[in-house]
């Protein structure tokens, strides 16, 4: 329960952050430009809090907090607009002002990415060294080249020194349909180059990208087989494991890790294991019988026990990305700029269906999202703000009525044509941009019921 309470905090901060960036770019422009603005919203419905400040101006904060407004004075939203407040009106300012107005929201909002992920590049981020971990020999990463303990330098020509790069490298390139070339190096053995084909990162584009899907994955150093925290109720409690159980054996086949534990737990849903435990000075027998949990279509065995994590387990593995206050800001603008146009390539990929609509998160992934960013500490939930925030800037760009990037079309089209469109086509086109975007987020609610409960 406390876990459903932190991921709905934490996706209202997040939520509210963001919208109160757009929000106040459209309000500081308008102002900044001469247009009266008359109420500067967070959320819509009820107002939870209310002040208005000596200029007038309306500060809400509303009891539905997805979204937000500024309210400007509009002869095409009020009908008696106080004669003194019409050289104020939003509709009877220029084009150029009108446009710097609309699209303050978006460009505020890639402004924010720049510096938050500043501030993450400045703070640094803790992430795993990218040392190759076990491959399948069968991967598509091994048939390429790529060998156990490899550590991957750079792709395409971009320092990768943990595998949160390695990470956004290769999936970049997959939504590109590019080539990843990656520089290997070992101990003792001169780099190397290997490459990993478009047809060969085609798996990273179908729903919940994963680099296991090539056979990818981190080296850890190995995790002994001592018991940890134990869940209650669940099949490890039942079979009376304690904290610090070290198991010596399952079946008869001795246990030297915590991934072979793991792994004989995963082949036995709903099977008896024999255990031997070292419990102190003593070795005792015990019978688990774990619990039947599905997997991506697979059943598998579940003891709900985690293991024990010895101190400075993770030193050696671990690195600090981190960059000085003058070096950050190119970094971070490099970063934006990187992620505006990945967000593109993926919308676009999406839209042309050579990507799966279901690398698309709806609420219930955000909130999920914002929760474990929470948890990872500043840089990994400033982060998840900065992409967060690049999305919903690009998203408004586009040229969907009722979107930012709708209204700045139409200014265009007002531009050519030398005068506005008749409000009986505006009305129709604000229709179609509902339409569209009650859509995109039906859509996005089916991916994420389909993604948590196989719906």
């Amino acid at each position: 329960m406390f876990d459903i309470l932190s991921m709905i905090f934490w996706a209202m901060v997040l939520i509210v952050i963001l919208v109160g960036v757009h929000e106040f770019g459209h309000f500081w422009v308008a102002r900044k430009l001469g247009v009266k603005v008359l109420r500067f919203s967070i959320g819509f419905g009820a107002p939870l809090w209310k002040h208005t400040a000596k200029d007038g101006v309306e500060y809400v904060f509303a009891a539905i907090p997805l979204g937000g407004y500024v309210k400007m004075v509009d002869e095409r939203e009020e009908e008696d607009v106080a004669e003194e407040d019409l050289p104020y009106a939003f509709n009877r300012k220029s084009l150029v002002v009108r446009s710097a107005v609309v699209a303050a929201g978006p460009l505020f909002n890639l402004l924010f990415a720049i510096v938050a992920y500043w501030a993450v590049f400045v703070n640094g981020e803790i992430d795993i060294k990218s040392y190759v971990g076990e491959l399948a020999g069968d991967s598509i990463a091994a048939v390429a080249g790529v060998r156990e303990n490899d550590r991957i330098v750079s792709i395409n020509g971009d320092a990768t020194p943990g595998w949160n790069r390695v990470n956004q490298a290769l999936i970049e390139a997959a939504m590109r349909e590019q080539p990843a070339q990656l520089i290997l190096e070992r101990e003792h053995e001169v780099e190397r180059g290997v490459v990993l084909t478009n047809a060969m990162l085609s798996p990273l584009r179908e729903g919940q990208a994963s680099l296991q899907k090539i056979g990818l994955a981190p080296r850890f150093p190995t995790l002994p087989a001592i018991i940890g925290a134990i869940s209650s109720g669940k099949a490890g409690e039942r079979a009376q494991l304690k904290p610090g159980d070290r198991i010596l054996s399952a079946n008869a086949q001795e246990i030297a890790a915590w991934k072979a534990w793991s792994d004989v737990i995963r082949a036995h849903p709903e099977q008896e294991i024999q255990l031997v435990v070292e419990r102190g000075a003593e070795q005792i027998q015990l019978t688990l019988r774990p619990d039947a949990k599905d997997e991506d279509g697979k059943v598998i065995g579940f003891a709900g026990v985690g293991s024990a994590i010895p101190d400075g387990f993770m030193d050696e593995f671990r690195v600090l990305d981190r960059y000085g206050v003058l070096e950050a800001w190119p970094r971070a603008l490099h970063e934006t700029w990187r992620m505006t146009k990945l967000t593109l390539s993926g919308i676009w990929s999406m839209i042309t269906g050579r990507m799966s609509v279901h690398n698309m998160g709806g609420p219930l992934t955000i909130a999920k999202i914002a929760g474990d960013s929470a948890g990872g500490g500043f840089s990994f939930f400033v982060g998840l703000l900065a992409m967060l925030s690049i999305t919903l800037g690009v998203i408004n760009l586009l040229p969907v009525p009722v979107l930012d990037g709708g209204h700045l079309f139409l200014f265009l089209i007002e531009a050519v044509k030398g005068s506005p469109l008749s409000e009986s086509v505006m009305l129709q086109l604000q229709k179609v941009g509902l339409i569209i975007i009650a859509a995109i987020m039906f859509l996005a609610i089916y991916v994420d019921l389909h993604r948590f409960f196989g719906m």
